[in-house]
């Protein structure tokens, strides 16, 4: 059965074009996350995938891992069901706070009344000092074909680049391309994303993405 939302498509899908593909991208996303966090914190990664969170585990007090593919959601459970601080949440209003919260290459599956939605969520579950991380913003003069590039760059330099090639074929032939077409990425300038954070009740400050893109963003916000 095709993939009717995005959330349905990452319960079996991936984007990644090989294994080591996804584990350049996966170790970058990690050595960003381990550098924004403290032992004592209490983590929430929103929409964290199934990328391994063992060393993420050890570096922080507590950590809550949530995603809407509720195949993705169960094989997690499976995978940390005898872990002293690994949680796999299924009900978001059912947590506790936390310190840190992360949303890494989230919202541009989002759309943009969706994401105000969670901003608000984050916002009531955050601790007074705490902060949230939401990386992988896409701005909007970035365009697809400027996206291609900068992977087959990035493939390139990494010796996957023929990887690249043949999996872009299959995405857009496939269900990613029939969903790119019917949802569209969201993407945000900055003066946009700073202003729902503010509405939300952050102050946000602009930070060098944590993933593999550096044509995107990263955005560090803590409450007012």
């Amino acid at each position: 059965m095709n993939a009717k939302s995005w959330s349905q498509f990452w319960e079996t899908n991936t984007t990644y074009a090989c294994g080591k593909h996804e584990k350049i991208d996966q170790d970058q996303i990690l050595k960003g996350q381990l550098s924004f966090v403290r032992q004592d914190d209490v983590v929430l990664d929103f929409g964290c995938g199934e990328s391994p969170k063992d060393q993420l585990a050890e570096a922080v007090s507590e950590l809550f891992l949530f995603g809407d593919a509720e195949e993705i959601t169960k094989r997690l459970s499976y995978r940390y069901k005898d872990s002293q601080n690994i949680n796999v949440i299924h009900d978001l209003q059912a947590t506790s706070s936390f310190s840190t919260i992360f949303v890494c290459s989230v919202i541009q599956y989002l759309s943009k009344e969706e994401f105000f939605d969670k901003l608000k969520y984050f916002r009531s579950k955050m601790v007074p000092d705490g902060k949230l991380v939401i990386s992988d913003i896409i701005p909007k003069n970035v365009s697809s074909l400027k996206e291609v590039f900068t992977l087959l760059s990035i493939a390139a330099k990494n010796n996957f680049l023929i990887d690249v090639i043949l999996n872009l074929v299959r995405m857009i032939m496939g269900e990613y391309g029939s969903l790119r077409k019917n949802h569209n990425l969201t993407k945000y300038d900055e003066d946009e994303i700073f202003a729902l954070l503010q509405e939300a009740g952050f102050s946000p400050e602009l930070h060098p993405n944590i993933g593999l893109n550096k044509d995107r963003y990263c955005v560090v916000s803590s409450i007012k």
